[in-house]
């Protein structure tokens, strides 16, 4: 059994490190196979080995109101939320528009926030006419003015005539951390768009924990849980990116990501359309797909639960999981049906042999010894008739620990406890 020291350590310490390994080869002993999450806590991919240079990144931005013509020597200003991390993707200058319309649902649209962070994550296309012409900006009027930025800060244009916007648009760490983490086992979330900032989060927790075990066998899966840590919409290069795939640059449409419609309300939607698309591909390729091969290397599978509010393609996504998952909860408010028929849909689709299932996860009022089997067995009944043959129960857990207020409670109300 671990000591107290092992019990409270500090993950991937010589002690918790220990403390896993004992629990392998006790499971090896009884023909048990045990899988643990990619990071401290169930959602989603982070720790503090992740720097502010490796995290998860949105777009942000300052506007300035000048009027010409005139010779500018001025500061433009930044945004200073940053948490660590700020670089300038591009300074561009437009014609301030004669009406100032609100595109409805903008930080849900280009992924700046997702899921309940801001309400249902779900938002519908933008009617072709939804703006009038006086509130949208002509793309060819849409100025690059980033040579007259330098390092400092300190911007010189010599403008024309008129009332002119100038955007310093730029991307900062959003500064979402992994939830909820063991004791000291907080960091910011990884890049999702990033390979790199996945690897580097892959080395720093699930390798050290696979080269701690040199191979036990009764290890063979990592999980990526329900992805709760909401949005992003940029990172290094993505630029770049964007105009490879799609042929056009994005610099001229970036007063869109920043609320300003350019064109027309159907000509913005398609951008929009554009800039998701990408953003998904590089998710599901960059962050849940390079997670699989890194644990396919190391000969274990990845578990994954590719729904839900996140920035990303759900069947796509699917072609990452060796064992794809859905969700249901004890409780009968909740119905993630449509969850588990995707999930069914991706082990057809991809040739996967099992579709698992978190099960029987529970809020406040259903936890704690209040749900008996018989009120269960209709819930599972149904996830079942929806395809899935694989139960991962939320949660079984023992507590001997001397202290315990009662037997078995454990992370608060969320689980069925039996």
């Amino acid at each position: 059994p671990a000591g107290d020291g092992e019990r409270n350590a500090v993950p991937m310490s010589p002690g918790w490190l220990h403390a896993f390994e004992t629990a392998i080869r006790e499971a090896r002993k009884y023909g048990m196979r045990i899988g643990f999450h990619n990071c401290p806590g169930w959602t989603s991919s982070g720790g503090p080995w992740i720097t502010p240079e490796l995290s998860m990144k949105v777009v942000v931005h300052t506007a300035t109101q000048l009027t010409g013509p005139q010779r500018v020597s001025m500061t433009l200003p930044h945004e200073t939320q940053d948490h660590g991390f700020y670089r300038d993707i591009a300074v561009v200058a437009f014609p301030t528009p004669n009406k100032t319309i609100t595109i409805p649902d903008l930080a849900r649209r280009v992924f700046r926030v997702r899921g309940d962070e801001a309400g249902p994550s779900t938002f519908t296309a933008l009617e072709p006419n939804a703006f009038p012409p006086q509130a949208c900006i002509s793309l060819d009027a849409v100025r690059d003015v980033s040579d007259g930025l330098k390092p400092d800060g300190s911007f010189d244009w010599e403008m024309p005539a008129g009332a002119w916007t100038v955007l310093r648009v730029g991307f900062a760490s959003n500064g979402r951390q992994n939830r909820p983490p063991s004791p000291r086992g907080a960091g910011l979330e990884c890049d999702k768009l990033s390979a790199k900032a996945m690897d580097v989060h892959f080395d720093a927790y699930v390798g050290k924990v696979l080269k701690a075990l040199k191979g036990i066998a009764s290890f063979d899966n990592v999980l990526l849980d329900s992805y709760e840590v909401q949005g992003q919409n940029w990172t290094d290069g993505f630029a770049e990116v964007f105009a490879a795939r799609k042929g056009y640059s994005i610099v001229p449409w970036l007063p869109a990501i920043a609320g300003y419609p350019i064109g027309s309300a159907e000509e913005t939607e398609r951008f929009f359309a554009d800039f998701r698309r990408v953003i998904a591909d590089l998710f599901n390729a960059n962050y849940a797909g390079r997670l699989a091969a890194r644990c396919r290397r190391k000969g274990v599978a990845l578990y994954l639960e590719p729904y839900g509010d996140g920035l990303f393609d759900n069947p796509q996504l699917g072609e990452y999981a060796d064992v794809p998952m859905g969700e249901f909860w004890a409780e009968d408010s909740r119905d993630y049906t449509t969850g588990l028929w995707r999930m069914a849909s991706a082990a057809h689709v991809y040739g996967r042999r099992y579709v698992a299932s978190e099960a029987f996860t529970s809020g406040k009022t259903e936890g704690g010894w209040t749900r008996t089997p018989y009120r269960l067995k209709a819930r599972c009944d149904r996830a079942f008739a929806n395809g899935v043959n694989r139960i991962v129960q939320h949660c079984f857990i023992h507590n001997p620990w001397k202290g315990a207020t009662r037997p078995g409670l454990t992370i608060g109300p969320w689980g069925t406890h039996m």
